[in-house]
């Protein structure tokens, strides 16, 4: 589970390379400092509905 309970206060937020380009896009949970790998909208969907309103790390996507 995840140290910080819902509701974030969330901001969206596009950057250059993170220092994980490899990955492809990325998106960080903080504070968190949850890194995620996703390919489509029905992952980022997944991401925001575990993780931010669920409060569950979503371990499938994860950067390790």
């Amino acid at each position: 589970p995840c140290s910080t309970p819902f509701p974030y206060t969330t901001l969206f937020r596009s950057s250059r390379c993170l220092g994980r380009c490899e990955n492809g896009p990325v998106a960080v949970v903080y504070p968190d400092n949850v890194w995620y790998q996703y390919v489509d909208e029905e992952d980022i969907d997944e991401i925001i509905e575990s993780h931010l309103e669920g409060g569950e790390v979503v371990e499938r996507l994860l950067i390790k």
